[in-house]
């Protein structure tokens, strides 16, 4: 018959028609679903970067606010208030979390994270440090400039405020859920407030 004498006539039609049929709905996803077992490729190739950026972030930030931090905590414990230097000391606990916690996930060594953490941490006494050379060179106490204190103060909250909103708080939203987020930082604004409430009423009573 002349069609089978066509298909004769063109055997790689055929083959190439069975070639390129319709494959079966859902098989390509299929082959990328092995390929890539629950798209973890993906997320680790998409989080990877955004979690080592993080990472640098927050640990920059926090060396660098934890300088005018340890002024600001000198001058005020000088003085004989502790107020600031218990609630700064409880607040160091999740700023230590958050240089170390990232730094594992990115490099998976715990000497690192410990590296990072203590080199942001040092910071602090360095300030502290300044402060006093400040007071013994050059025979000025910083509670005498409320300006330069002042500055001191609105630098290290601004650098917390800036980390938190434009990385933290994005990179917690990728993890849980908004409901789950809100409620940790409003727990965070209590335990802060109460520890300056505290320490206020500790400081009272001392007197």
């Amino acid at each position: 018959p002349e069609g089978g004498d066509a298909a004769a006539a063109q055997p790689g039609a055929r083959i190439e028609e069975v070639e390129l049929g319709d494959q079966p709905a859902g098989a390509g996803s299929r082959a990328e679903a092995l390929a890539c077992p629950d798209g973890l490729m993906d997320k680790q190739a998409s989080t990877g970067p955004s979690m080592e950026r993080v990472s640098m972030a927050t640990f920059i930030a926090m060396t660098v606010h934890n300088f005018p931090e340890g002024m600001a905590v000198f001058s005020d414990g000088a003085g004989g208030s502790w107020m600031l230097a218990v609630a700064i000391a409880l607040h160091n606990i999740p700023e230590g979390a958050a240089v170390a916690i990232p730094t594992y996930q990115t490099s998976k060594s715990f000497f690192r994270a410990f590296v990072m953490t203590f080199i942001a941490g040092i910071a602090q006494p360095l300030g502290a440090a300044g402060a006093w050379l400040i007071l013994e060179l050059c025979g000025a106490d910083l509670k005498d400039h409320p300006r330069l204190m002042g500055a001191a103060k609105a630098i290290t909250a601004g650098i917390m405020v800036c980390i938190s909103l434009l990385e933290l708080v994005p990179e917690a939203l990728k993890g849980v859920s908004p409901l789950a987020v809100t409620l940790t930082m409003v727990a965070a604004f209590l335990v802060m407030e109460g520890t300056i409430i505290f320490g206020e009423i500790a400081e009272q009573a001392s007197q």
